[in-house]
């Protein structure tokens, strides 16, 4: 069974941010109103989320903590995984 820590970890690696390349020079108040907007949305994004997750064999549930877009990396990968295994209807295949 994956760790979820595992997953939270191998999600934060694949969601690294890459710089971006402009063409166009905008003007002042364009400039402004793009970096307004772009700063509450990295604010929202950045926003560090921490959840408590029952661990198995334990008593005690443990913290993990990432940011809503990671939180949400996680989740969507879930969700895929979750759908593969139903439509498949019997799990994993056996590795030879």
């Amino acid at each position: 069974m994956i760790d979820p820590l595992s997953l939270l970890l191998s999600a934060l690696l694949a969601t690294q941010a890459q710089p971006a390349e402009t063409a166009e020079t905008p003007s002042d108040s364009e400039t402004e109103q793009v970096a307004a907007r772009s700063e509450e949305k990295a604010d929202d994004e950045d926003k560090i989320i921490c959840r408590r997750t029952a661990v198995i064999g334990s008593k005690f549930k443990k913290r993990i903590c990432g940011t809503k877009k990671q939180w949400e990396t996680l989740e969507n990968r879930s969700t895929d995984t979750t759908r593969e295994f139903q439509r498949r209807g019997k799990g994993l295949e056996p590795v030879n």
